[in-house]
């Protein structure tokens, strides 16, 4: 009986929890409840919309609270929303446009969609509800807010709210949130990997911080005062919008599939980093006065220059921010052994300095020429074909090609190249180089530069011819083995397969006050030999003719024919060399410099190009058929006088279809860092006869043996009588004249070096050029 007593009493307990009636103190909040109906959406049960007050007393009880899933109480009037704490299974509340000021969820834990605009609502981290997905507070006086609150929030926004800062750190789930027309200084999204979207327009923002978001797509950051941001950390990104903003550089170069970008009305940018593999668009570029420089795919910058035009800047375009493609890239890389005991290669073989890959993709054919015993090519996805060269015919290459389709399963791509002899040969070349130039009364440094291209170790004399009196021999670095009037020999012994070496000799240059005098614009020359010749089975390298023009003072960003602005006929494809010198005349270091060189492919063969010196480590690419680029990267040139200058210097042959009379001109662009490229004079060189030639000289005769030390023998042909011979050095100076019948000259008492010898005959006149050793 006792235990019947308790279940009577237990079932009246509960029947009196769910009848019972629940008091509304804002009679607007049970007015808009009372108004439910099936024909209206204020609320939503099991069933669809329906009338709350199911029972039709005129009240509500909790039994019918708890029966509703949804409520819809927007412009109702409501401040105070006292009863509601009784609606426990709400998934969705709406609550716009109303007088509430506070709110409380606690009692709300089911509920998904909360929309609370147009309110009064002053905190929102005490309201409960854990479990939301959906929060719309916009037009409301919240000044914080801690996302941690409602872990599963996946949207939120909160437009036009004064919130100061604005925080979102390891939050798993948020997606898109928009808080714009709000008081934010402060930005900082970390570490919140579902992230999409974030709006957070028309504020005062002038701090931001972003990171950890692999998914993020869009910012929208227009008009704040953002100057400084960084966006390494979120390479997901396709669109930015930060217009309107006080920016003075932004960098995208990580955003890898950006597809649109707006930065107009950014008063103080100054530069822009493109170069990220998209192809990303923007608008017509405005407001930006001061915008100098923007760095692009290589695939963008004609698009880019127009866009610069057409907004009236003073703006340039490169891609020269970095050196490997934009976006993501692959690596193929090893080292360069020489294999000169034919034993295959190992770590003791020595290093090799020179292999020219030409480089066949998706992109068409670049060139890349090592300058060190490694090398490191940077490509983009895609199937490449490589052939690998050596300078000259005495090695082989091995592999001679590479076949790859990137990306393979490792990166990066490891590839060793084996260079090896393929029999004896005997192979020297030498350069000289003016490194300081040639002015009157003052010091002028050269550099001679000999090596070894051949297979066997070597052992010789550089010999080096100059114009005594008005050039005085100073010094050098090297032992001078003997000395003459306007002559200086070194010996070098074992000079290995493929070794350089140098010497740096000084002369002092005659002033105008001197005998003879030295002016500015007067040539003076130089002749370098490096013995022996017999037996060098490409001899014309062994010798170079240098004509220097005098100068008072000089560019400092300058581009020379190192053989002058004539040369003779026999120079037709043949290589002549250049040198291209800058200077860094700003007051910061140069990180990376960038010669870039156009050939003229009507006059040059440009598959024959080498570099062959620098003054500082430095790569050469070759591309879009004539563009070619000395890259020097983090040399940190200085910008103190003393040590500011750099050079680079190649040959190059010219085209064999050149004639008499013909020029060829070359200038250079030189980008420091990101600033506008000077651009060097033109340097031009005609071709033309010590005097004009009647026939070609080897048709009529033969000059033997070349090169020679005493005896110059000329042999004629068909019958032609030779009236007088004259020799002329490089710089067309009369040094000897033999008249008569002449078949043999005397050239003992020449110098060493390379000379002009011209025939007067019964056919008329022609010249050729021959070597003294």
């Amino acid at each position: 009986m006792k235990n019947n007593y308790l279940l009577l009493l237990t079932v009246c307990c509960f029947n009196y929890a769910t009848s019972q009636i629940i008091n509304f103190p804002d009679a607007n909040f049970k007015t808009k409840l009372m108004a439910s109906s099936p024909t209206n959406n204020i609320a939503i049960g099991t069933g669809g919309y329906l009338h709350i007050d199911s029972n039709g007393d005129g009240e509500i009880q909790v039994s019918e609270a708890e029966a509703i899933y949804g409520l819809n109480l927007s412009t109702a009037g409501i401040s105070d929303l006292s009863g509601l704490e009784y609606f426990v299974n709400l998934y969705s509340l709406e609550l716009w446009n109303n007088n509430v000021s506070t709110i409380n969820l606690q009692a709300q834990t089911q509920l998904t969609f909360l929309n609370i605009m147009d309110n009064h609502v002053t905190d929102l981290n005490s309201i409960g509800a854990p479990n939301l997905t959906k929060m719309w507070f916009q037009n409301n006086l919240v000044t914080t807010i801690d996302f941690s609150n409602w872990p599963a929030l996946e949207e939120v926004e909160g437009d036009n709210n004064p919130l100061t800062s604005l925080e979102i750190i390891n939050h798993d789930i948020l997606k898109i949130v928009s808080m714009k027309n709000c008081d934010i200084t402060s930005l900082s999204l970390h570490d919140s990997p579902g992230l999409i979207n974030v709006m957070v327009q028309n504020n005062e923002i002038n701090d931001v911080a972003v990171s950890g978001l692999p998914i993020i797509v869009q910012l929208q950051l227009e008009n704040n005062q953002i100057s400084t941001i960084d966006l390494s950390q979120v390479p997901s990104m396709t669109q930015l919008m930060i217009t309107n903003n006080l920016l003075t550089s932004l960098n995208l170069s990580a955003q890898h599939n950006l597809s649109f970008v707006g930065f107009n009305n950014n008063p103080n940018l100054q530069s822009l980093y493109l170069k990220n593999g998209a192809f990303e668009q923007f608008s017509a570029i405005t407001g930006c006065p001061l915008l100098t420089y923007i760095c692009n795919d290589q695939n963008q910058m004609a698009t880019t220059q127009t866009a610069i035009t057409a907004a009236g800047l003073l703006a340039h375009t490169n891609s020269y921010c970095s050196f490997v493609p934009g976006g993501e890239f692959y690596t193929v890389q090893g080292n360069i052994k020489v294999d000169m005991d034919t034993n295959g290669c190992d770590a003791s073989d020595p290093d090799n300095a020179w292999v020219k890959f030409n480089v066949v993709g998706d992109n068409g054919l670049e060139t890349f020429i090592s300058n060190e015993g490694n090398y490191l090519l940077s490509l983009q996805s895609g199937h490449y074909a490589i052939d690998l060269s050596s300078e000259n015919s005495f090695y082989t290459v091995s592999p001679a090609n590479i076949d790859f389709t990137l990306p393979e399963a490792e990166n990066p791509v490891v590839q060793n190249i084996c260079i090896t002899p393929n029999g004896p040969h005997q192979d020297l070349e030498i350069t000289i180089l003016p490194i300081i130039p040639a002015r009157p009364g003052f010091d002028a440094t050269y550099r001679l530069m000999y090596r070894n291209k051949g297979t066997t170790t070597m052992s010789g004399t550089v010999d080096l011819t100059y114009q005594e009196p008005i050039v005085d021999f100073i010094s050098s670095d090297t032992p001078v083995l003997m000395q003459s009037s306007g002559d200086v020999q070194f010996a070098f012994n074992d000079l290995a397969p493929l070794e350089k070496r140098d010497i740096y000799v000084t002369f002092n240059i005659n002033s105008p006050m001197e005998t003879p005098p030295v002016i500015a614009g007067q040539y003076i020359g130089f002749g370098a030999t490096v013995l022996p010749v017999v037996g060098d089975e490409i001899y014309k390298d062994n010798f170079m003719g240098l004509k220097q023009i005098v100068v008072n003072s000089f560019d400092p960003n300058d581009k020379t024919c190192l053989e002058g602005s004539t040369v003779a006929p026999d120079m037709i494809g043949e290589y002549v060399h250049y040198m291209i010198r800058f200077e860094n005349t700003g007051t910061f270091a140069a990180q990376n410099i960038v010669v870039k060189d156009m050939i003229d492919t009507t006059k040059f063969d440009v598959s024959t190009l080498i570099p062959l010196s620098g003054s500082h480590p430095f790569e050469t690419r070759l591309s879009d058929t004539n563009k070619v680029e000395f890259i020097f990267e983090n040399i940190e040139l200085p910008f103190d006088d003393a040590n500011n200058d750099g050079y680079v210097a190649f040959k190059i042959k010219t085209l064999p279809s050149l004639v008499v009379g013909d020029t060829f001109s070359n200038s250079a662009s030189i980008y420091f860092d990101y600033n506008f490229p000077i651009v060097t004079n033109t340097a031009t060189t005609t071709i033309q006869q010590l005097q004009v030639s009647d026939f070609d000289f080897a048709s009529e005769f033969t000059l033997y043996p070349v090169p020679t030390k005493n005896i110059l023998n000329i042999q004629a042909k068909n019958g032609v009588e030779v009236k007088s011979v004259s020799i002329y050095n490089m710089l067309g100076q009369l040094l000897q004249v033999e008249r008569g019948s002449v078949s043999a000259v005397d050239i003992s008492a020449l110098e060493r070096g390379t000379y002009f010898l011209k025939i007067h005959s019964s056919k008329g006149n022609a010249v050729t050029r021959f070597v003294k050793e």
